[in-house]
């Protein structure tokens, strides 16, 4: 079995993208110039959908407790799970390992 595994603690977000913003509240705000925010989600979804193509199972696991909206349009049928405390990572990560190679 080949397994990529993504762990992430967030939305995809490069420089490149475009212009950076925080909001009100400290939380970051990615935004790529024209009001437009989802072009790192697609190219991380082509990225997982490639590594599929190739055999490869991709499954992503986010710590972001506000991370649904962006990871089903990112990862579709390829499977993600947010772990919503990050210390209940060490013991999520062993079970989520069985679970994607059996």
């Amino acid at each position: 079995t080949k397994l990529l595994l993504l762990l992430t603690d967030g939305r995809p977000q490069d420089k490149d993208y475009g212009e950076t913003t925080y909001d009100p509240n400290g939380g970051p705000v990615f935004r790529v110039p024209g009001g437009e925010n989802e072009y790192a989600v697609h190219d991380t979804k082509a990225a997982l959908n490639e590594a599929r193509a190739k055999g490869i199972t991709p499954f992503v696991v986010s710590i972001d407790k506000g991370g649904h909206d962006y990871l089903r349009q990112m990862c579709g049928d390829l499977g993600y799970e947010v772990v919503s405390n990050i210390d209940a990572l060490p013991r999520r990560l062993p079970a989520l390992y069985r679970r994607l190679t059996t």
